[in-house]
């Protein structure tokens, strides 16, 4: 009985020793000078990755404010109604870019909507949903 017990014993040690090298010698190892160039190479990867999205926030930008000028340019003046929200949630370019104004010129929240109104109205542009104070 013991020399069946001593026997699993070696076989069970020699199993355990095997499987161990077997695993240490298919793990991976790269150099260090290789995976520093692995990680300055996705490093440029990213900074150009962020850089791209920059250069596409600003040209979306660019095609709604162009988009806009050339609505504004193919309705005619006379009776002109100028669509202030791009869709039902969001403000166009050129309305943010009036409040924005109003703003950086110290006008109070609460008369933002009443300047717009009659800028656009001696204009004679009728205006539709102009920004209140809640939305400013």
């Amino acid at each position: 009985m013991k020399t069946e017990n001593t026997k699993l014993k070696k076989a069970h040690k020699k199993l355990i020793t095997y499987y161990s090298n077997k695993a240490k010698k298919e793990s991976a190892s790269v150099s260090i000078a290789q995976h520093k160039l692995v990680k300055n190479k996705l490093q440029q990867r990213d900074a150009a990755v962020a850089e791209l999205e920059y250069e596409n926030v600003m040209l979306k930008e660019q095609v709604e404010t162009l988009q806009s000028r050339l609505q504004d340019l193919e309705t005619p003046e006379e009776g002109k109604l100028l669509q202030m929200k791009t869709n039902d949630k969001t403000y166009s370019c050129m309305t943010r870019m009036m409040v924005f104004d109003h703003i950086v010129h110290n006008v109070s929240t609460a008369n933002i909507h009443k300047l717009i109104l009659s800028s656009q109205s001696r204009t004679g542009v009728k205006a539709e949903n102009i920004p209140q104070k809640t939305t400013v």
